[in-house]
C-alpha cells in the first residue's frame, strides 16, 4: 500500500489562484438558489422530471451548455473574452450540484413529508397513534391532525400553521444542515489523495468540464472540426430516439422505438426461472448510459457487470439447491448477499482510512500545531476537514440524543449511513454512472450485531425516521453529488474561502425556501396527496414518508433474528482481499468496487447498458486500436450530452402542455 507524498509548496501556492471575488460567488449562489428553489413546484405542481436528480443533473448541465454555447461566442465577439463567464457558469453547476442533490427526494424534500406521516396515515391496523407517536418527541413531529391533513389534502380556508410548524422545520433543517457538513468534510479529507496521487477519473465531472471547454477527456489531437462532428451526430442520435418516444405519448399513432426487450422465455425451467423477474431478464437500453459506459475504465465496467452476473449466478445456484438458500451455507439474494454486500461497504471505509493513515496523521499534526501556534510553514490544505467532520458527527449525534436516540445507537447508524454514502462517492468517482441505488439500509448494519428488541422501539423508530431520509432514495444521495464537485473545483480552483462557505449557505437557504414552497403547495394547492402513488403514501413500501417506522415495527417485533455480523465480516475481509489484488497486480482484470452494487434495483435496469458500452470500447480497442478508441470518444460523449438535451426540451414541453414527464 503506497503512502502519501508530502504536499509541496508550489500545490499550496496554486490552490490559491485563479478565483472569483465574493460578489461573484454571491451572485451565482443566488442563482444556484433560485434554480434549487423551483424544484418542488416542478416536481408537485406540474408533475415534471427532477432536473437535479442523479449524479450528473439533466438541469444544470443544460444551463452550463447554453451559456458556454450559446451566450459565450456572443460575449466574446462583444468584448474580446468569455473566459469569466465560462468559469462562472462552471461554478454555477459545481454549486447547483451539491444544492440539487442536498434538496431532492434524499433529505430536504422529504422532511415535511416524514414528520406530518405518523399523524395522517395512523390507523387501528398500524397503531401509529398508541405506539409510535408516543416514542417521538412532540417537537420533531406534526401531531396536530387537523395540521396533518391540511397538508396532504389541502387547507386552503386555514392557509398554514406556522406556529406548529416552526420548531419541526428548524430542527430537521438544523440535522439536514450538520449531516451536509459532515458529508463534505468526509470527503474533504481524502480529496487530496484522490485527485493529486491516485488520480481517480471522475467521468461525470469531466463531462461538465469538456462542455465548457476546459477539458478534452482523453481524446486525442485530431481535427476541432471532426470531434465537434462526431459529437453533434451522437446528440442528434439520442434527441431524436427521445422525442420520436415523447411524440408517442401525444400521438400513439406514431410507433415508439423500443428500448426494452424482455428475456422472460429464456427462463421458463428451473433453475433458470429464478431470473424471470422483470428485472433479471429484461434489456433495458439507456442509450446515455451507453455513452458512459464506453468512457469509463474497462475494470471498472467489467467489476460493475462481472459482480451482477455472479450475483445471477448465485440465484441460479440457490434455486438448484432449493430455493431460496444455498446449500448449508444459507447463501441467499435478498439475505445473506446483502449482508455481504453491507460488510463490503465498511471494508471500503476502513480500507480507505488504513491507506490514508498518514494524511489522516499529518492532519491532526498540522492541526496542533495551528492550534499551539508552533508552526509558521504551510500545513496540510485539508487538515481541518478532518476536526470538522468528527464534529460534524458529533453534533448529529448530539442531535440524535436531544431527540431521544442512545449516542452509541445514533453513532453506528450515521457512520453506516456514510460508510454506504461514502461508496457510492468512490463508484461514481470511478464509473461515472449517474445513478446508483442498493437494498442496503444503515439500520440493517446495527440490526446485523445486536437484535432490534435490545435496541428498544424508542430507538429503533426514531432510527427509521433517519432510514427515510437519509438512506430509502439513494440515486439522490449528496456525497457522490459532493465528489463531482470537489473535482470540479479543484480543476478550476475555487477557492474553499468561497466556495465552501457558498455551498453552506446556499444549503441553509434551500432548507427554508423548499420546505416553506412544500407547505405552499400542500396546504394551498391541494397537490401533496393529488401528486403521490397510492404504493408510496399509503402501502409503507420503500418510498412512503412513514416506511421507516413500519420497519422499525417489524424488526423488533422478530422473536429470533437471525444475526449477520459473520457475512459482513466476510463481506469486509472480500473488499480487503480484492482491493489488494487489483492495487498490487496489473493483470487483474475487475475492479473491486463493483462489488458495492449488485444488490440492487438500479443495476437491473443498467446492467445491460453497461454491458454494450464496456463492449463497444473493447470491440474498437481490439479491432481498430487504441486511437480509433480515444477518436471515437466524442460520438459517445454526444450520447451523454442529448439525453440531456433532449429531457430538457421535453420536460418544458411537458409543462407547457400540462402533461406529467
Amino acid at each position: 500500500m503506497s503512502e502519501s507524498p508530502e504536499v509541496s509548496k508550489p500545490e499550496l501556492a496554486s490552490a490559491s489562484e485563479g478565483s472569483f471575488g465574493v460578489g461573484t460567488v454571491a451572485a451565482v449562489t443566488l442563482c444556484a438558489c433560485a434554480f434549487c428553489a423551483a424544484l418542488p413546484f416542478l416536481t408537485y405542481r406540474y408533475g415534471a422530471a427532477d432536473p437535479a436528480a442523479t449524479y450528473l443533473p439533466f438541469g444544470p448541465l443544460v444551463i452550463l451548455a447554453i451559456v458556454c454555447w450559446v451566450f459565450a461566442p456572443v460575449i466574446k465577439r462583444l468584448v474580446g473574452t468569455s473566459a469569466r463567464v465560462v468559469r462562472a457558469a462552471l461554478l454555477f453547476y459545481t454549486i447547483a450540484l451539491v444544492l440539487g442533490g442536498f434538496s431532492t427526494q434524499f433529505t430536504v424534500l422529504q422532511i415535511p413529508q416524514v414528520i406530518t406521516s405518523l399523524r395522517y396515515f395512523a390507523t387501528p391496523q398500524n397503531a401509529f397513534e398508541t405506539e409510535a407517536i408516543p416514542l417521538i418527541p412532540e417537537t420533531l413531529i406534526i401531531t396536530n391532525e387537523v395540521a396533518a391533513r391540511g397538508f396532504f389534502e389541502g387547507g386552503r380556508a386555514l392557509g398554514v400553521p406556522w406556529e406548529l410548524w416552526t420548531g419541526p422545520l428548524i430542527r430537521w433543517g438544523v440535522l439536514a444542515f450538520l449531516y451536509l457538513v459532515t458529508a463534505y468534510a468526509m470527503l474533504g479529507m481524502f480529496r487530496r489523495r484522490w485527485l493529486k496521487y491516485e488520480r481517480l477519473p471522475f467521468p461525470l465531472a469531466e463531462i461538465p468540464l469538456f462542455v465548457a471547454g476546459h477539458g478534452q477527456f482523453g481524446m486525442t489531437r485530431g481535427s476541432t472540426r471532426t470531434r465537434n462532428v462526431l459529437m453533434i451526430i451522437g446528440m442528434v442520435f439520442v434527441t431524436t430516439v427521445q422525442s420520436v418516444n415523447a411524440l408517442h405519448n401525444y400521438f400513439p399513432t406514431i410507433p415508439a422505438i423500443p428500448l426494452r426487450f424482455s428475456m422472460t422465455a429464456l427462463f421458463e425451467h428451473p433453475p433458470f426461472d429464478v431470473l424471470r423477474g422483470v428485472s433479471w431478464s429484461t434489456a433495458w437500453v439507456d442509450i446515455p448510459l451507453i455513452g458512459i459506459s464506453y468512457l469509463m475504465p474497462s475494470a471498472m465496467a467489467l467489476g460493475v457487470f462481472g459482480f451482477f452476473l455472479i450475483m445471477l449466478g448465485v440465484m441460479v445456484a440457490s434455486r438448484f439447491f432449493g430455493d431460496p438458500t444455498l446449500g448449508p451455507l444459507r447463501f441467499n439474494r435478498w439475505g445473506s448477499q446483502k449482508d455481504h454486500q453491507a460488510g463490503a461497504f465498511i471494508g471500503l471505509l476502513l480500507f480507505v482510512l488504513w491507506t490514508s493513515r498518514h494524511d489522516l496523521k499529518q492532519m491532526l499534526a498540522g492541526v496542533w500545531r495551528q492550534i499551539s501556534g508552533t508552526s509558521n510553514e504551510p500545513e496540510h490544505p485539508d487538515m481541518w476537514m478532518l476536526p470538522t467532520f468528527v464534529l460534524g458527527l458529533l453534533g448529529i449525534c448530539w442531535w440524535s440524543m436531544s431527540a431521544g436516540i442512545s449516542f452509541i445507537v445514533a453513532l453506528t447508524f450515521m457512520l453506516a449511513t456514510l460508510a454506504i454514502t461514502f461508496g457510492f462517492a468512490l463508484v461514481t468517482a470511478q464509473t461515472g454512472l449517474p445513478t446508483l441505488h442498493v437494498d442496503n439500509l444503515p439500520a440493517q448494519m446495527l440490526t446485523a450485531f445486536v437484535p432490534a428488541r435490545r435496541i428498544g422501539m424508542q430507538n429503533m423508530a426514531l432510527i427509521g425516521f433517519f432510514n427515510t431520509l437519509f438512506s430509502w432514495y439513494k440515486r439522490h444521495a449528496l456525497q457522490p453529488c459532493v465528489m463531482q464537485s470537489i473535482k470540479i473545483a479543484d480543476t478550476e480552483r475555487f477557492r474553499d474561502r468561497h466556495f465552501i462557505p457558498a455551498v453552506l449557505i446556499g444549503a441553509a437557504i434551500v432548507i427554508a425556501l423548499n420546505s416553506t414552497s412544500l407547505l405552499h403547495l400542500g396546504y394551498n394547492e391541494n397537490l401533496m396527496m393529488r401528486t403521490a402513488s397510492r404504493w408510496q403514501q399509503h402501502s409503507g413500501g420503500m418510498g412512503s414518508p412513514h416506511y421507516g417506522i413500519i420497519w422499525a415495527k417489524n424488526m423488533v417485533g422478530q422473536q429470533d433474528p437471525a444475526l449477520s455480523w459473520h457475512w459482513m465480516l466476510m463481506g469486509a475481509l472480500s473488499m480487503w482481499g480484492m482491493q489488494l489484488l487489483y492495487r498490487h497486480f496489473v493483470w487483474w482484470p475487475v475492479h473491486p468496487l463493483g462489488m458495492l452494487i449488485p444488490c440492487g434495483w438500479q443495476i437491473t435496469a443498467q446492467w445491460f447498458s453497461v454491458l454494450v458500452g464496456w463492449l463497444a470500447g473493447r470491440i474498437i480497442t481490439k479491432y481498430a486500436g487504441a486511437r480509433m478508441y480515444l477518436h471515437l470518444r466524442p460520438l459517445f460523449l454526444g450520447l451523454v450530452l442529448g439525453g440531456a438535451a433532449a429531457q430538457g426540451i421535453w420536460m418544458v414541453i411537458d409543462v407547457l402542455m400540462g402533461t406529467h414527464v
